[in-house]
């Protein structure tokens, strides 16, 4: 059994299981429905083993064809699949669409292909979908050449026209394109972390990014709303990032037929998590709303929904320094993390634990701090948040009093000094405040206040620093218990 067969079952949701069932069933022949016997097989499974189906079927007539039945089950799940979502979605149905117009072109129904096709075509035009644009303006080409219609070079020059037309404007998409990619991998790369702007700059100062007016679609505006947020949030600019994100969802939402659940969501996310970088209660609460009106219209993963309400929710709590907010949202971001790990992206996980973790120092849950810091390095931690996991993991630890822990922790993070430069006052800071507590437990008090000049010099030094790494060291160290 090969790895894609398998996730490909355990991927189908009860309809499209249903849907294949029901049609093989009907259409599958007594003698040709092994590969139903093998399908119930892996649907029954709960973990991969390439050995079960062998094991399975020795001894029996599959054996010996098992590998071709095998093949022969992925293509009917594949079909099924395709039939299933034809009429899911507005592209879905112009590629149908695109079918029927060559199937009736090949029984000769030229007149039939070509008022089906303007149709299709219409709808293309109105969702954006330009490859298939291509597609139909090649189609119509040919039909009006068999039909044999007067004016042909006329129309087949016309036809060029929209042809040259839709190619430019693929060109300026992908243009927008490449540079959210551009810059949504430089939100994760080491030049950030290592205070390395040079490539950032160069991305807003290009003209596309100047204005929307370059736009040539409004796929490509979409594009553009997405770059003008990240670029407010990596420069540090807050409150142009909840303006502009306010303009964000608002576009979406006008242009909601264009759209679908992969690209709504992340603007919504977002124009929540800038309300509460900035605190407003107001649009952090219509947010929400938004997200919930949104999840019972649309085919949306309640456990995103999840993700994106809690996180979010943990982060507004933290801005807005609501405990008891917090803790509603720590108690259900707890069973998120501890019930569906498996069914997260990693970035996913790696920015949930983060607010978890967060969340424990402020409402002083330490040793759930130590489980969930356990559980990142468990999972492991990525690059752009190892500092980060460090300092809280050395955070719980000191305020749990367990110095003969730390020392291992601080030598660690000590290491990161050289990897990430914008960091790097921060390291120092921690690294001896926490070395000299260890050499001389006496002088406590001295130390902690040393630790809050110069937490409170990186802070006026380097505007919305500590908002930008999601947690202000600052503020914690002035809660320190200098007494004990």
């Amino acid at each position: 059994m090969s790895i894609l067969l398998f996730n490909l079952v355990k991927s189908m949701t009860q309809s499209e299981k249903g849907y294949f069932k029901r049609n093989a069933k009907i259409y599958a022949s007594k003698e040709n429905k092994n590969y139903l016997r093998i399908y119930n097989v892996i649907e029954k499974s709960k973990e991969f083993d390439k050995n079960t189906l062998a094991d399975h079927f020795k001894g029996t007539t599959i054996e010996k064809y098992l590998s071709s039945e095998v093949n022969y089950l992925k293509e009917k799940i594949l079909l099924s699949l395709f039939n299933f979502n034809m009429n899911k979605t507005k592209r879905n149905q112009i590629q149908k669409g695109i079918l029927i117009v060559e199937s009736l072109a090949a029984k000769g129904f030229q007149k039939d292909a070509l008022k089906k096709l303007k149709t299709i075509k219409k709808t293309a035009i109105k969702q954006e979908e330009f490859t298939w644009i291509l597609r139909l303006i090649e189609q119509e080409e040919i039909l009006i050449f068999k039909e044999g219609i007067i004016g042909y070079k006329a129309k087949l020059e016309q036809l060029h026209q929209q042809r040259t037309k839709t190619i430019i404007i693929i060109q300026n998409l992908n243009d927008y394109h490449i540079l959210r990619q551009e810059i949504r991998e430089f939100q994760f790369s080491n030049k950030i972390l290592n205070n390395n702007l040079e490539d950032l700059k160069k991305i807003y100062s290009n003209p596309l990014i100047a204005s929307d007016k370059k736009c040539m679609s409004i796929k490509a505006k979409e594009h553009w709303f997405y770059i003008q947020v990240l670029i407010s949030y990596l420069t540090r600019d807050f409150e142009s990032g909840l303006n502009i994100s306010v303009q964000y969802v608002e576009f979406m939402n006008q242009n909601i037929h264009l759209f679908d659940n992969s690209q709504t969501l992340p603007a919504l996310s977002n124009y929540i998590f800038h309300a509460a970088l900035v605190s407003n209660r107001s649009h952090f609460e219509r947010g929400k709303k938004i997200l919930i009106e949104l999840s019972e219209r649309k085919d949306i993963s309640i456990l995103y929904m999840k993700y994106i309400l809690y996180a979010r929710g943990l982060e507004f709590a933290y801005y807005a320094n609501d405990k008891q907010m917090m803790e509603e949202y720590l108690t259900l971001s707890f069973d998120l993390i501890d019930s569906y790990t498996a069914q997260y992206e990693k970035s996913h996980i790696q920015y949930l634990l983060m607010v978890i973790v967060r969340a424990t120092i402020i409402l002083k849950q330490y040793d759930k701090g130590i489980h969930y810091c356990n559980l990142w390095y468990q999972i492991g931690v990525s690059s752009y948040s190892e500092v980060q996991a460090r300092l809280f993991s050395i955070i719980v630890h000191f305020e749990l009093n367990y110095l003969e822990l730390i020392e291992s922790e601080i030598i660690l993070l000590k290491k990161l000094e050289i990897k990430y430069e914008r960091d790097k006052a921060l390291i120092r800071s921690f690294y001896t405040f926490i070395h000299s507590i260890l050499k001389h437990p006496d002088q406590r008090n001295t130390f902690i206040l040393q630790l809050q000049k110069d937490l409170a010099s990186i802070s006026k030094n380097n505007k919305n620093y500590f908002s930008f790494i999601s947690f202000d060291y600052y503020q914690w160290s002035l809660k320190l218990n200098s007494n004990s």
